[in-house]
């Protein structure tokens, strides 16, 4: 299976390939590229984003929950179970005090929630598609001496640096629109 920096070097020395671009110089984007998209995916799962005191109060009263249950599965297992699993490698017993204590501090936790917003603070970021479109948006530059615009007609929109950006977005299977992207990347780089 290809490795997505190798998929994304092919698709730049595809798509810039009348530029003849030097080895190191697409390498050296490829993996930038891929970078970005890593630390944008991160940015989007779950646990890094915000969220409201009653969610995050649901979440805590579901762990203190949980950990109650677990602690007491623990304490009235019989022996041939936790034999069983000794054999595997886990000794119950070394989790029960833990998830005892767990319980205990979710309860304690709860009581920490304030100063959250009741509702939730917003929607999913998704920074991936953005982040990705600005380091390649430099590189494009860099490769082509041009800076990344794209052409409007009422047919759609074409151009380099909009097929530059489709076939990375292709290469990483980043769902977002390239067009749109190329429109915001745009708007983000004349406010500046």
């Amino acid at each position: 299976m290809e490795s997505a920096p190798r998929k994304i070097a092919d698709a730049l020395r595809a798509v810039l390939a009348s530029y003849d671009p030097p080895s190191d110089v697409i390498e050296t984007a490829a993996a930038q590229i891929f970078v970005a998209s890593e630390l944008g995916r991160s940015d989007e799962q779950l646990g890094n984003l915000p969220a409201s005191a009653s969610v995050s109060e649901k979440e805590l009263l579901e762990f203190q929950k949980l950990t109650g249950k677990l602690a007491d599965l623990i304490d009235g297992m019989h022996n041939p179970a936790l034999s069983a699993l000794s054999g595997a490698g886990l000794i119950a017993r070394d989790l029960l005090a833990p998830m005892q204590r767990a319980h205990e501090l979710a309860g304690q936790a709860r009581s920490r929630l304030e100063g959250l917003p009741e509702k939730n603070p917003g929607s999913k970021r998704m920074p991936e598609a953005p982040e990705v479109t600005t380091i390649t948006a430099a590189f494009f530059e860099e490769i082509t001496g041009k800076a990344p615009g794209r052409i409007v007609h009422r047919e759609g929109e074409y151009g380099e640096w909009l097929d530059t950006l489709r076939e990375v977005f292709e290469a990483l299977g980043i769902k977002a629109s390239a067009e749109k992207q190329a429109q915001a990347h745009r708007t983000r780089i004349a406010r500046k």
